[in-house]
């Protein structure tokens, strides 16, 4: 009796499912269209979207200076300056009150799974020192005061 009720309650739930599913995609388009239009707007209005990286205290975190911290560190420069050379970041650059909250990137990409992309590739993160929160963030058109030279 009750395999026999189980089977029915799946055999009734079955065509819930797939009409749930089926309606997702037109409600992610329509999402992703709606932010389409809303950024052709903001560009209209000279505004962008930029992704502002949050640097944190990652789980290995350790304020002693090691040969493999220095290491770590001299790669995460590296690696920011390149991502600055490659035009993905705009801005980046630690806070001096040595709190939890260690630093910013600012990404200038057209996606925030680009930012976070890109935020992984950073040595500090991959080895835990730093942890990374993306938020995008609207602002003016090349916002830079120190416009990179070509």
């Amino acid at each position: 009796m009750n395999k026999l009720l189980l089977v029915l309650m799946l055999i009734i739930a079955m065509p819930m499912l797939t009409l749930c599913q089926e309606n997702k995609q037109p409600h992610e388009n329509k999402e992703n269209k709606e932010a389409s239009n809303q950024n052709e707007e903001f560009e209209k209005l000279g505004l962008t979207t930029y992704y502002m990286g949050f640097l944190y205290k990652g789980a290995k975190w350790t304020p002693e200076v090691t040969p493999e911290t220095q290491e770590i560190q001299k790669a995460h420069l590296a690696n920011i300056q390149r991502l600055a050379k490659d035009g993905k970041i705009v801005l980046a650059g630690p806070f001096l009150d040595d709190g939890e909250l260690r630093g910013i990137f600012l990404f200038k990409v057209s996606s925030i799974e680009e930012a976070k992309e890109l935020a992984n590739t950073d040595p500090a993160v991959k080895a835990g020192r730093l942890k990374i929160e993306i938020k995008p963030w609207l602002s003016a058109k090349g916002i830079r005061a120190d416009q990179p030279s070509q």
